[in-house]
């Protein structure tokens, strides 16, 4: 069954598990191997490509806003995605970094030129984003934490 929402046809969960699983099985070949929340390094280019293909395809930013390069279904059809990529074995966007810390961040907290300058492009691949730590005698770094 289909929900309809004002100008979007918003599937159910399962009609929507069902679209995954039939992408997943024509376009899996072409994903690097599921890398987890952080891409290495060496996979970046690979990454891209399959973020790029998962964005033409409408798989990318499954529960964001459409107006901001995403699907606007529920964080449930996320979950569904996360699972139906687990299974098969390939990364569900490029990396956790850009797709939920950075992106979510700016939901949250971006003004809306923050927004549309940096989540349609992590949607669709052209923007990588790494996470640093440098909290020297605290934080990650534990082999220097001092008091």
């Amino acid at each position: 069954m289909t929900v309809e929402a004002p100008g979007v046809a918003v599937p159910d969960v399962e009609t929507f598990r069902a679209e995954a699983i039939a992408f997943l099985r024509g376009h899996a070949a072409a994903a690097p191997r599921d890398y987890g929340a952080i891409m290495p390094p060496e996979l970046r280019d690979e990454g891209v490509a399959w973020q790029r293909v998962l964005a033409e395809h409408g798989f990318a930013g499954i529960h964001r806003p459409v107006d901001l390069g995403g699907r606007g279904l529920t964080p449930e059809h996320q979950a569904v995605w996360l699972e139906e990529c687990a299974r098969a074995g390939v990364p569900p966007f490029l990396n956790m970094v850009g797709h939920v810390l950075a992106v979510g961040s700016l939901l949250r907290y971006g003004t809306d030129e923050q927004q549309q300058r940096w989540i349609p492009p992590t949607l669709a691949g052209e923007v990588v984003w790494c996470q640093l730590f440098s909290e020297p005698g605290a934080g990650s770094d534990r082999a220097g934490l001092s008091t």
